[in-house]
């Protein structure tokens, strides 16, 4: 009965947002597959799909987050397993190194976009300081790589969150295998650049995939850094999806539908990767 208890706890609630997930998730399908009797829609068909995917701002859009994403991603697990492997190399408890390394795990995206804005716009610190030793005459020429319509601001901003969040993730999983694996080869003659990249990294693998998917799936579909940093050409899936969702004509609505559907669907399959991943990573505490 006692290993039975934790589960009847939180049972009520575990029904209850799952039942609301499930009637929120059949209506969104509902509507994107055209039926929305309140407005007179009421034949279910897949021509909304096919617009939407012939529509080249949806194309866009999903290039558009999908390269964000993946290369905000991508440098942010680099740089998370250089910082991991560094505080796993210096394992000595610091209070101050700890917090700062945290800090940005907790603060809100919409600080970290007003942070990113005012470092990186053509009146942020940056422009300020190059037009005060000479750089630059004017701050209109500062253009910083047009990073509202290249989505530098997006990826700096996602930079800064996700990197923090990797090494918290990252450091207990390598500091584990290090205690284990590194005096082992090191003594076998493995130099310490052969023991980082054939012996560290490839047991950490399935914790990387998994943790790169969390860190991707998020940037790929969050909404409130692309709404905040992005441009005006080219918006981001959910910056699209929101758009399409607000005008004022309701019988458009299964469009936004449409683009939050598929949105979900990627979400699912991503799910479960991550479930296979973490169920395979004999490292990973979820896995003991």
């Amino acid at each position: 009965m006692n290993k039975i208890k934790p589960y009847i706890y939180v049972f009520p609630a575990v029904f209850v947002v799952f039942l609301l997930s499930t009637i929120a998730f059949l209506n969104l399908l509902k509507q994107s597959l055209g039926y929305f009797p309140q407005v007179g829609l009421t034949n279910y068909t897949l021509n909304y799909y096919i617009e939407t995917f012939k529509e080249g701002s949806f194309r866009a859009s999903l290039y558009f987050s999908l390269y964000t994403a993946f290369l905000s991603a991508i440098l942010s697990m680099i740089l998370g397993i250089i910082f991991s492997y560094i505080l796993v190399v210096n394992d000595k408890e610091n209070k101050y190194l700890d917090l700062i390394y945290k800090l940005p795990i907790f603060l809100p995206h919409t600080i970290i976009a007003f942070c990113i804005y005012n470092l990186i716009s053509k009146t942020g610190l940056i422009s300020r300081v190059l037009f005060n030793i000479g750089i630059i005459n004017d701050f209109s020429n500062f253009n910083f790589f047009s990073f509202y319509d290249n989505g530098i601001g997006i990826i700096l901003a996602y930079i800064f969150k996700q990197v923090p969040f990797v090494c918290f993730l990252l450091y207990i999983i390598m500091k584990k295998i290090d205690k284990e694996y590194k005096d082992m080869s090191l003594n076998l003659g493995a130099s310490k650049t052969y023991y980082f990249f054939r012996v560290l990294l490839p047991l950490c693998k399935n914790s990387l995939l998994s943790t790169f998917l969390m860190i991707f799936s998020y940037s790929l579909f969050a909404y409130e850094i692309p709404a905040l940093l992005g441009g005006a050409k080219i918006k981001a899936l959910p910056v699209l999806a929101y758009l399409k969702y607000s005008v004022s004509d309701l019988r458009l609505r299964p469009y936004s539908m449409v683009i939050n559907s598929i949105m979900v669907f990627i979400s699912f399959f991503m799910i479960y990767i991550y479930s296979k991943l973490s169920k395979n990573d004999k490292f990973s505490p979820k896995s003991k």
